[in-house]
């Protein structure tokens, strides 16, 4: 009912409410809203003009949100504190108050901006662990079946010539299961990097618009977290290249071999786009997981065939599926 009554700006009806509410929450022991409390006593006795009691409340809220680490309410009170010294002309006292309200407030954004870039990279570490864990399993299963087929061999030495038959063909179709197998794991682990990235570049941009509606000092805006620190989270990453073309040497064996031999001047960056084109990823997939704009990889792509002397009429992408 008190804040209620706040919420109307009927002040004076909600202060004996909230006196109450404070006294019942000494007897109940139970202190983890204290801060909170004598914060919106203080703007009660701020707003009824009682500037004595209000700074009293207000630095006592500062004190419990201290010594509770509710930093956000010790925010909110310097910035009370600052607007009480403001009305009573008093600027020397309210712009240091002020700055130290925003320099917190910005330590508070900063420190929630971390929580969630490791919250997101733990997920992401964790799908990649998910994915070398069935990796594992599926060479377990392969040197299991080898195992029992070399058994199977050697008891039936007898028949030798017919289990010899069978053994190859079952090699040729567990080595084409394996196949479709190390391809569909390795769009899968295209996927996981383009969800991270694009995650990333949602959260981005969350970030850089909450930046843009805050106004600071030119001291502040020094300390402000910005969109930048996220870029070098967002490109595809030296470690995430190597595993991709690992999955990627397992789903098409010697493609990476006959590309060199048959193009020897090609560089590394065009070599990683063959690969992405390759998988068939269209051009804002591959903008997104390399970090760069549509038009970076368009004219990527423009390097690529010349590289590969391409003719006008001849599709980049249908080459590069044609080389096996």
């Amino acid at each position: 009912m008190a804040f209620t009554y706040s919420d109307d700006g009927r002040w004076k009806e909600a202060l004996p409410l909230l006196d109450t509410a404070l006294m019942l929450m000494y007897r109940s022991g139970v202190l983890d809203q204290l801060p909170g409390m004598s914060l919106n006593i203080g703007d009660c006795h701020r707003e009824i003009g009682n500037i004595p009691e209000a700074k009293r409340y207000l630095n006592q809220a500062i004190g419990l949100a201290d010594s509770s680490g509710q930093m956000h309410i010790k925010a909110r009170s310097l910035e009370r504190l600052s607007q009480i010294a403001e009305a009573q002309g008093n600027t020397a006292e309210a712009l240091p108050l002020f700055k130290k309200a925003v320099s917190l407030k910005d330590s508070i954004f900063k420190a929630d901006k971390v929580k969630r870039l490791q919250e997101l990279e733990v997920a992401y570490k964790t799908r990649e662990k998910e994915q070398e864990i069935m990796l594992l399993r599926a060479e377990e299963q392969a040197s299991a079946a080898r195992r029992r087929l070399f058994w199977l061999l050697w008891i039936g030495s007898g028949i030798a010539g017919s289990i010899g038959l069978l053994y190859w063909r079952s090699k040729a179709i567990a080595a084409k299961r394996a196949l479709r197998r190390n391809r569909a794991q390795l769009h899968e682990f295209a996927r996981v990097l383009l969800d991270k990235n694009a995650r990333l570049l949602e959260l981005e941009t969350a970030l850089n618009a909450e930046n843009q509606i805050e106004t600071h000092t030119a001291e502040d805006n020094e300390s402000t977290p910005n969109g930048s620190d996220l870029y070098n989270f967002r490109i595809l990453t030296e470690q995430d290249w190597n595993t991709f073309k690992q999955m990627f040497e397992r789903s098409y064996p010697n493609y990476l071999h006959r590309l060199r031999t048959a193009f020897p001047d090609i560089t590394s960056a065009e070599e990683r786009l063959s690969l992405l084109l390759k998988i068939n990823l269209h051009r804002h997939e591959i903008a997104t997981m390399l970090g760069v704009s549509d038009s970076t990889v368009k004219k990527g792509r423009a390097r690529l065939r010349r590289r590969l002397a391409l003719s006008e009429d001849q599709s980049l992408e249908a080459f590069l599926q044609e080389l096996k």
